[in-house]
Protein backbone atom coordinates (compact mmCIF):
# COMPACT_ATOMS: atom_id res chain seq x y z
CA UNK A 1 0.00 0.00 0.00
CA UNK A 2 3.01 2.05 0.75
CA UNK A 3 4.04 2.03 -2.65
CA UNK A 4 1.13 1.99 -4.25
CA UNK A 5 0.33 6.09 -3.29
CA UNK A 6 3.70 7.08 -4.81
CA UNK A 7 3.06 5.02 -7.78
CA UNK A 8 -0.24 6.63 -8.49
CA UNK A 9 0.73 9.87 -7.89
CA UNK A 10 3.65 9.95 -11.02
CA UNK A 11 0.59 8.35 -12.91
CA UNK A 12 -1.18 10.81 -11.86
CA UNK A 13 1.22 13.54 -12.91
CA UNK A 14 1.94 11.95 -16.24
CA UNK A 15 -1.93 12.25 -18.00
CA UNK A 16 -2.00 15.29 -19.54
CA UNK A 17 -4.57 17.82 -18.62
CA UNK A 18 -7.85 18.11 -21.00
CA UNK A 19 -7.43 20.22 -23.99
CA UNK A 20 -9.51 23.45 -23.68
CA UNK A 21 -11.96 24.04 -26.48
CA UNK A 22 -12.03 27.55 -28.41
CA UNK A 23 -14.94 28.08 -30.00
CA UNK A 24 -15.48 30.91 -32.54
CA UNK A 25 -19.05 33.15 -32.67
CA UNK A 26 -20.57 36.35 -34.29
CA UNK A 27 -23.29 37.82 -32.64
CA UNK A 28 -26.57 38.87 -34.54
CA UNK A 29 -26.68 42.15 -32.69
CA UNK A 30 -24.61 44.27 -30.07
CA UNK A 31 -23.77 41.71 -27.56
CA UNK A 32 -23.20 41.88 -23.65
CA UNK A 33 -19.74 39.90 -22.63
CA UNK A 34 -21.57 38.26 -19.84
CA UNK A 35 -18.59 39.02 -17.23
CA UNK A 36 -18.56 42.94 -17.93
CA UNK A 37 -22.46 43.27 -18.58
CA UNK A 38 -22.15 45.88 -21.25
CA UNK A 39 -22.12 45.51 -24.62
CA UNK A 40 -19.09 45.32 -26.63
CA UNK A 41 -18.94 42.70 -29.68
CA UNK A 42 -21.01 43.57 -32.84
CA UNK A 43 -22.12 41.41 -35.49
CA UNK A 44 -19.19 42.34 -37.95
CA UNK A 45 -16.75 40.96 -34.96
CA UNK A 46 -15.37 37.24 -34.48
CA UNK A 47 -15.23 36.61 -30.86
CA UNK A 48 -13.16 33.98 -29.13
CA UNK A 49 -14.44 31.63 -26.39
CA UNK A 50 -11.94 29.82 -24.63
CA UNK A 51 -13.65 28.29 -21.25
CA UNK A 52 -16.08 31.11 -20.54
CA UNK A 53 -13.49 33.64 -21.32
CA UNK A 54 -14.76 35.85 -24.13
CA UNK A 55 -12.26 37.87 -26.29
CA UNK A 56 -12.39 39.90 -29.57
CA UNK A 57 -10.46 37.51 -32.35
CA UNK A 58 -11.12 39.51 -35.51
CA UNK A 59 -13.45 42.50 -37.00
CA UNK A 60 -14.27 42.73 -40.46
CA UNK A 61 -14.74 46.03 -42.01
CA UNK A 62 -17.81 47.63 -39.56
CA UNK A 63 -21.20 46.95 -40.63
CA UNK A 64 -20.15 43.48 -42.26
CA UNK A 65 -23.13 41.64 -41.56
CA UNK A 66 -21.87 38.03 -41.14
CA UNK A 67 -24.23 34.59 -41.82
CA UNK A 68 -21.83 31.82 -41.20
CA UNK A 69 -18.05 31.57 -40.53
CA UNK A 70 -15.53 28.65 -40.27
CA UNK A 71 -11.96 28.81 -39.08
CA UNK A 72 -9.16 27.16 -41.13
CA UNK A 73 -6.26 25.72 -39.86
CA UNK A 74 -4.22 28.05 -41.78
CA UNK A 75 -5.61 30.86 -40.15
CA UNK A 76 -7.85 32.40 -42.62
CA UNK A 77 -11.28 32.31 -42.13
CA UNK A 78 -14.43 31.35 -44.37
CA UNK A 79 -16.98 33.77 -44.07
CA UNK A 80 -21.18 34.27 -45.79
CA UNK A 81 -22.79 37.21 -45.61
CA UNK A 82 -26.39 38.06 -44.43
CA UNK A 83 -26.73 40.65 -47.68
CA UNK A 84 -25.07 41.10 -50.59
CA UNK A 85 -22.05 43.25 -49.45
CA UNK A 86 -18.99 44.70 -50.65
CA UNK A 87 -15.83 43.14 -49.40
CA UNK A 88 -12.29 43.92 -50.96
CA UNK A 89 -14.21 45.78 -53.63
CA UNK A 90 -16.47 43.08 -54.83
CA UNK A 91 -19.75 42.43 -53.88
CA UNK A 92 -20.82 39.00 -52.14
CA UNK A 93 -23.99 37.43 -52.20
CA UNK A 94 -25.38 35.43 -49.02
CA UNK A 95 -24.91 32.40 -51.35
CA UNK A 96 -20.89 32.77 -51.52
CA UNK A 97 -18.75 31.92 -49.17
CA UNK A 98 -15.32 34.25 -49.52
CA UNK A 99 -12.08 33.25 -47.56
CA UNK A 100 -10.65 35.79 -45.80
CA UNK A 101 -7.00 36.05 -45.18
CA UNK A 102 -6.37 38.39 -41.90
CA UNK A 103 -2.52 38.52 -42.41
CA UNK A 104 -3.44 40.62 -46.08
CA UNK A 105 -6.70 41.85 -44.98
CA UNK A 106 -7.68 39.95 -48.55
CA UNK A 107 -11.55 38.71 -49.23
CA UNK A 108 -10.88 36.03 -52.15
CA UNK A 109 -13.87 34.13 -53.43
CA UNK A 110 -14.14 30.79 -52.31
CA UNK A 111 -17.57 28.95 -53.48
CA UNK A 112 -20.16 31.49 -55.91
CA UNK A 113 -23.29 30.20 -55.14
CA UNK A 114 -24.92 31.58 -58.48
CA UNK A 115 -22.56 30.11 -60.21
CA UNK A 116 -22.99 26.17 -59.45
CA UNK A 117 -26.95 26.81 -59.24
CA UNK A 118 -28.19 27.89 -56.03
CA UNK A 119 -31.23 30.12 -56.21
CA UNK A 120 -31.56 33.97 -55.81
CA UNK A 121 -32.45 34.48 -52.37
CA UNK A 122 -30.68 31.31 -50.55
CA UNK A 123 -27.85 31.75 -48.35
CA UNK A 124 -25.08 29.99 -46.99
CA UNK A 125 -25.65 28.69 -43.38
CA UNK A 126 -23.06 25.93 -42.92
CA UNK A 127 -20.26 23.84 -44.95
CA UNK A 128 -18.44 21.40 -44.60
CA UNK A 129 -14.69 21.31 -45.61
CA UNK A 130 -13.68 18.14 -46.43
CA UNK A 131 -9.38 18.01 -46.34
Amino acid sequence: MRRLLPALAVLGGMVSPALAVSNYITPDVPTDDPAAGVPIYLPWQIVRNDSAVYALWQALPAGTPLDALHHMCVGNWLVSVEVPTDLGGTTHDPRDVVEFDPGLGTYTPFFCGGVVGIPPGSGVDAAFLDG
